[in-house]
């Protein structure tokens, strides 16, 4: 998948406009795809999560803000204050994109799936997937999760900049690659 994109921001209303080219080989033909959704959370969220002081300061600084609030807030903007790790972590005050979050994950795994040299791990990916779309029961993923750590961890971090590229890309609405398959 080759994402083209160009990106502007707004930093008084907190809006990323995006224009996004996509080519995906075999999936949508080239130019196809769009903005199909804003990945959203609140200070409030986030702050109910206990982040760490650090981070906290730095995204309400960004922000221009003393303390938290109820306004919407675009993953984009917390990855573009913060970071890739923080804006990860912050993903956990926003459940209702749960699916999407495991499916960002099974797809940096699979960015290294050819150094994973026992099955156990793929498979393990294997029923993350299925399990995020609904056709693996949580038992399915506990025994996935366990035959994987008795494998041994993931062979090494996907590469940082490509996961960052996709998330941005995620959270500002663009179609995943798993969404068109």
């Amino acid at each position: 998948m080759d994402i083209y994109w160009e990106r502007s921001h707004d930093p008084q209303s907190y809006t990323v406009q995006i224009q996004i080219r996509v080519s995906l080989g075999a999936g949508l033909a080239d130019g196809e795809g769009g903005i199909v959704k804003n990945f959203l959370t609140t200070l409030n969220k986030i702050r109910a999560c206990s982040p760490c002081e650090s981070g906290w300061t730095k995204l309400l600084k960004h922000l221009g803000k003393t303390s938290a609030d109820d306004e919407p807030l675009p993953f984009s903007v917390i990855l573009e204050s913060n970071g890739l790790d923080d804006a990860l972590w912050c993903c956990r005050a926003a459940p209702e994109y749960d699916r999407e979050w495991r499916l960002f994950a099974v797809w940096c795994a699979r960015q290294v799936q050819h150094l994973m040299i026992d099955k156990r791990s793929i498979e393990a990916l294997d029923v993350a997937e299925r399990f995020a779309n609904g056709s693996a029961t949580t038992q399915e993923l506990a025994a996935a999760r366990a035959a994987g750590d008795a494998a041994g961890a993931a062979a090494g971090a996907a590469a940082g900049d490509a996961q960052k590229e996709v998330f941005l890309w995620i959270v500002s609405g663009g179609l995943a690659e798993w969404e068109v398959m």
